[in-house]
């Protein structure tokens, strides 16, 4: 995909504002801005991550809201919408029906504290937690860019439903792209296909996708079946993969974080696990920076408990060998066929 994400959200802003009413909204706006850095997976295709649960939280709100201003209330003595209310309609836009509620209930301000606590006290959603009601912040959606007032919300709604548009293409390009090489098949051009998916810069459900398909082969040519447990977004209890008759488990991951492994150790009440990263570190090399990093927040004796629970690491490099097997067996067109299937039930894109 050709645009840029700033571009669109501008281009947008354009088409409701005059352009340099345009520019100062984008710079006074810390909602279009946080959008802005949450969109920024259009132009990557499919390999790059999107993040729909906090944009459908804030999406959901506003609609809302703008439901309540069209009836001519005042927003300022809405009971607020219901959390049960809210959930459903974000599991009715696309890719939401997985979505848990975390979005709602704390990452959406955490993450835009994350990113704007410097520059304001607000958050995006308000909650009443002995109610169970919600509502959006007013204050973020009315703003005076040029002294005159402001609201945002048609405007909001506009991008996240030009997001949406733009991953449904790419999405839809993926898959078009399995299909047209499924029906004039070209081992060398599948591998080249396949080993592009195998980057750092890849969306981490496609990383866990391609991830599952390349070991599922691998360890079926040892005698062993791999299973994934669910789609991405699954409460899986820290286990993605697990081998059978073996009984090892595999958690996927993208970060290089020892309180994330450690805690994944921890879920599992210290049960051995692969991890899978999304490096192009050495498996040697990223245990010793796990290693490195967990000495100075834990004795000896405790850190080895730890690293006795790493069965194994496997790195881009390893997953990229291989595939590398694979394509030599003559077993890369059940790759792409896997790959497809898979990537079609975590987007519930249809066949």
């Amino acid at each position: 995909m050709e645009s840029s994400h700033k571009n669109f959200i501008l281009e947008i802003l354009d088409e409701h504002y005059k352009p340099e009413v345009a520019k100062k909204i984008f710079a006074a706006s810390f909602l279009i801005q946080y959008l802005d850095k949450k969109t920024r997976s259009v132009d990557r295709s499919s390999k790059s991550r999107a993040s729909f649960a906090n944009i459908y939280a804030i999406y959901v709100l506003v609609k809302d809201y703008i439901e309540v201003i069209a009836t001519q209330k005042k927003y300022s003595g809405y009971d607020g919408m219901r959390f049960g209310e809210a959930l459903k309609q974000v599991r009715l836009l696309p890719w939401g029906e997985k979505l848990q509620n975390h979005a709602l209930n704390h990452r959406l301000n955490e993450e835009f504290r994350k990113f704007f606590s410097t520059k304001t006290k607000q958050v995006p959603l308000i909650r009443d937690l002995s109610t169970r009601r919600y509502w959006v912040n007013e204050n973020l959606l009315q703003i005076k860019p040029n002294g005159d007032e402001v609201n945002l919300a048609d405007v909001i709604i506009k991008i996240i439903d030009h997001y949406i548009s733009l991953k449904q293409e790419g999405y839809t390009q993926f898959i078009d792209t399995c299909k047209k090489l499924q029906k004039k098949f070209d081992g060398n051009q599948v591998f080249e296909f396949l080993n592009s998916i195998l980057s750092e810069e890849t969306d981490a459900r496609l990383f866990e996708m391609i991830s599952y398909c390349i070991l599922k082969e691998h360890y079926k040519n040892h005698g062993f079946i791999l299973y994934r447990t669910g789609r991405t977004n699954a409460n899986d209890g820290g286990i993605d993969f697990v081998l059978k008759p073996e009984g090892r488990f595999f958690q996927v991951t993208e970060v290089l974080d020892f309180e994330k492994y450690f805690l994944d150790i921890d879920k599992l009440i210290h049960y051995p696990i692969t991890f899978v990263i999304r490096t192009e570190a050495t498996p040697e090399d990223s245990l010793s920076l796990i290693r490195s990093d967990a000495k100075s927040k834990y004795n000896k004796e405790t850190l080895n408990r730890y690293l006795a629970c790493f069965e194994e690491i496997i790195t881009l490099p390893v997953l990229r060998g291989y595939l590398k097997e694979v394509k030599e067996k003559k077993e890369i067109k059940e790759l792409l066929n896997e790959l497809a299937l898979q990537y079609q039930i975590e987007y519930n894109i249809k066949g």
